[in-house]
């Protein structure tokens, strides 16, 4: 017998390798309680329930598969352990991935495929994946239904189970549509991994229980079966034969599965901690979790046009706003599959001019969609699916072709050269039928990932938004690449953010969408500040009111200061309270790691009872002090224990509307008047300047200002206050004189200004 063990901090063994004979094998897993166990034809991995139970699951290979052996048993760059066990016979070498999280109660596993021949072979897989449950006492089957723009999207089913169900599913069948808000829609057809349903299922008692999720862009089916006091669940590829040309390799899709405890809530925290912790390592803060000022489809003849003058003018809304991020979205482009400006757009100025506010651009455009009349199908005819046809977003490339994803990746890095370090935001439908098959799929998933990560391995400094027609492909892996990904395309509606955030960071997501400059400001649109907000800016020249922008600047700062104390943003908890006297659905509360610290959204403008409400809230510790308050003072403010707020609720006599209610954020701007000391700006400088064809004069200032929280800089021009600045310590006063006076004054959230400076 052989034995491999691998001693992480601490003198603590993470998993244990045993080898008895050539073609057994047993990882156990002495922190996590889990046991991989391996033999011809088949492993199992188990976990052990919260009684003590070995839950197995099984995942069969490929018959015929005379032996197996140890490959590697590594650490990974995260402190997780990785195995690999080849199993080889003449003709194809199967290569399975297990990887142990320290600290998770999550295991993922990976399946490679080799053709070790210097012909071409054809592989059966009747499925990818099968497990067996045994069901527990009350069991229920959950899962999510998709992304894909329909009314009942991101919804979360718990389904009874009982022996005698079955059920099968599919990537593209008709979705269950839903009225949801007053609306029952939904778009035509549906194809990719999460369109129709998550990528996820989760068998348990209500309260614990055992769930996988896994990652495939393609089309795949799942059959579900209650037998003999069972569940079998089996997922499988749309068409099962895969093709491999000599030596070539298929990565299938990754599986992951553990256990969690204390219901809803307790799954998705212990998802989002996992992903916290695990998933982050392509994250780029510099666009995590900012505000986007989104430019969408200004033409609504969806003909493309020039949109940089109306970006120069988001950038200096947003500048005053305090928005980090500008988005282009579609139609600016010469052609799909080339990207180029049309007229005089020129990104590469627009982002220098974003960067002296130390702002961040964001374009869309889909590298594996073209049109009929570019470059790369006249160079290369065979590179467009089979029986292709232009929907609406164009032809198709075919990504399971390895020379159209190296074409894309150098399209896709070429822009970032070109036009500077900017979000690529992609979107459209990567995965498509080729010869009305959908047999290339799973190559095609595999080097659509591998596309995303070497892009973003390659360009550190960028930024990426996913989507894809909203939310259709938003599994684990594809989020790990996003800094920001979109989850609907509108059908959503209140229900964004609130079940898929047990699966998707809520501060990853972008919602919003209510706020649009120009037409009126409406309190409830923030109950969207749940997730990530937009501010549309499509016609970014509409003269609003001083008093409309102080209320939009107002929300957005109330943005980023939740997260410089952790209430938004990586490691924040998400709880669903309960409520008496309004639906729980409209409600949405997010806590610190610590969970001291929070704030619960309310979607007032679907509230339609205002009188006598009682909401209780959730994620509290039992014996902390909690100073509860609310933005309009629906409630007096009051200081209770976490035990007490949960178990009798917080009363509201009189739902005002745009309510939020706060835990311990005493010192949040806007609220209290508090004495406090802001320094003075430094090294304030003028110059006359010329930027995206406007001429005038550009300020420059310092903020030493370091435990002050600063509101925004006012700039007065001639001894009267022109602007402000909420983001960066850059102006540009459009037509602006040099022989005027300028000057800068710092003011923090709390009534406190400092000196003026003027700019020499």
């Amino acid at each position: 017998m052989k034995d491999c063990d691998k001693v992480f901090p601490k003198n603590r063994t993470l998993m244990t390798w045993q080898q008895e004979e050539q073609d057994t094998y047993c990882f156990r897993d002495t922190r996590m309680e889990t046991q991989l166990f391996g033999g011809k034809p088949f492993c199992e991995i188990g976990h052990r329930d919260k009684s003590g139970r070995l839950l197995l699951e099984r995942m069969t290979y490929i018959p015929g598969m005379p032996s197996s052996s140890l490959l590697s048993f590594e650490t990974g760059n995260q402190g997780e352990a990785l195995a690999a066990v080849s199993c080889q016979s003449e003709d194809t070498e199967l290569i399975y991935r297990v990887t142990a999280f320290p600290g998770s109660d999550t295991v993922e596993q990976q399946t490679t495929i080799r053709n070790r021949t210097k012909k071409q072979v054809r592989i059966n897989l009747p499925f990818l994946m099968e497990y067996r449950w045994e069901l527990p006492r009350n069991a229920q089957l959950w899962m999510m239904t998709g992304g894909g723009n329909f009314t009942g999207s991101h919804m979360l089913k718990k389904i009874p189970l009982y022996n005698g169900y079955y059920r099968h599913l599919s990537s593209k069948e008709t979705p269950e549509v839903i009225r949801v808000d007053g609306k029952k829609e939904s778009k035509e057809w549906f194809l990719e991994g999460s369109a129709v349903w998550q990528e996820f299922f989760c068998l348990c008692d209500g309260e614990h229980g055992y769930h996988i999720t896994f990652d495939y862009a393609g089309v795949w089916e799942a059959q579900l079966s209650c037998e003999a006091d069972q569940l079998s669940l089996r997922i499988s590829f749309q068409e099962s034969e895969v093709s491999l040309a000599p030596k070539e390799s298929l990565a299938l899709p990754v599986f992951r599965s553990g256990v969690f405890y204390d219901g809803v809530d307790g799954f998705g925290n212990q998802m989002l901690n996992f992903i916290y912790r695990y998933k982050w390592d392509f994250t780029n803060e510099d666009y995590f979790a900012k505000t986007n000022a989104f430019m969408f489809w200004i033409n609504e003849e969806h003909t493309c046009m020039e949109q940089c003058d109306n970006a120069f003018h988001a950038a200096n809304n947003a500048r005053y706003i305090g928005a980090e991020i500008v988005h282009v979205d579609d139609f600016w482009y010469d052609r799909r599959g080339e990207w180029n400006n049309i007229g005089a757009d020129d990104f590469a100025e627009l982002n220098r001019y974003l960067s002296k506010s130390g702002q961040k651009l964001s374009v869309w455009y889909a590298p594996w969609h073209v049109d009929p009349e570019c470059g790369v199908l006249r160079d290369h005819p065979t590179w467009e699916v089979e029986q292709d046809w232009a929907e609406w977003y164009g032809l198709h490339l075919d990504l399971s072709i390895d020379a159209v994803s190296k074409w894309q990746l150098e399209l896709l890095n070429q822009k970032q050269r070109a036009w500077g370090c900017h979000m690529l935001k992609y979107d459209g439908e990567p995965m498509w039928p080729s010869g009305g098959s959908y047999g290339k799929m799973p190559k095609a998933s595999q080097n659509w990932y591998r596309l995303l990560r070497t892009f973003r391995s390659s360009n550190p400094k960028a930024g990426v938004f996913g989507c894809a027609s909203g939310g259709e492909l938003m599994g684990v892996e594809a989020l790990r690449y996003s800094d920001l990904h979109c989850v609907t395309d509108g059908h959503a509606l209140h229900f964004n953010g609130y079940y898929n955030s047990l699966l998707v960071p809520p501060d990853k997501m972008m919602g919003g969408g209510s706020i649009v400059w120009g037409e009126p400001y409406r309190l409830s649109s923030r109950g969207e500040w749940r997730t990530e907000v937009q501010v549309n800016m499509n016609n970014a020249k509409a003269q609003v009111s001083k008093q409309y922008r102080e209320k939009v600047r107002r929300d957005v700062e109330r943005y980023r200061y939740f997260c410089s104390v952790g209430v938004a943003g990586r490691w924040v908890k998400v709880y669903r309270p309960r409520s008496e006297g309004m639906d729980e659905t409209l409600l949405f509360q997010k806590m610190s790691r610590d969970q001291k610290k929070g704030y619960i959204t309310i979607q007032t403008g679907l509230v339609k009872q205002r009188k006598d409400l009682r909401i209780f809230p959730g994620g509290l510790l039992p014996e902390e002090r909690y100073y509860v308050s609310a933005l309009e003072h629906s409630f007096s403010d009051q200081v209770k224990t976490g035990k007490e707020w949960m178990e009798q609720g917080i009363e509201i006599r009189d739902l005002k509307a745009g309510e939020m209610i706060f835990f311990n954020l005493e010192e949040l701007p806007g609220i209290h008047k508090m004495k406090k000391n802001v320094l003075s700006p430094q090294n304030c400088l003028k110059k006359e300047a010329a930027n995206m064809g406007y001429r005038g004069v550009e300020l420059y200032w310092a903020d030493t200002n370091q435990d002050t929280w600063i509101s925004y800089a006012s700039v007065l021009v001639n001894g009267k206050e022109k602007d402000r600045v909420s983001v960066g310590t850059y102006y540009f006063d459009i037509g602006g004189l040099i022989g005027n006076t300028y000057e800068i004054r710092l003011a923090d959230g709390y009534g406190n200004y400092s000196k003026r400076v003027e700019c020499k």
